[in-house]
């Protein structure tokens, strides 16, 4: 893969994660909960995530296993 696919692969993931977190919390899911969903996924594609969620807002950093693309 290309780096400039990877980046739009990255970007497209985070993305969806985004919209799922969003879904899930305004369904009433736990923080556990969407973090568990939210990293099962992330890991599924070969990228670590770091999560921080409150009320009326959702952090995502996604990072590939060697660091060497990251997006927030």
């Amino acid at each position: 893969m290309t780096p400039e696919n990877k980046n739009t692969h990255i970007r497209e993931l985070c993305d969806t994660l985004l919209q799922i977190a969003a879904l899930l919390i305004s369904s009433g899911a736990s923080t556990g909960r969407i973090r568990n969903t939210i990293t099962r996924i992330s890991d599924s594609f070969g990228y670590h995530t770091e999560l921080v969620i409150n009320n009326r807002t959702i952090l995502l950093t996604l990072r590939d296993e060697s660091n060497e693309q990251s997006f927030f």
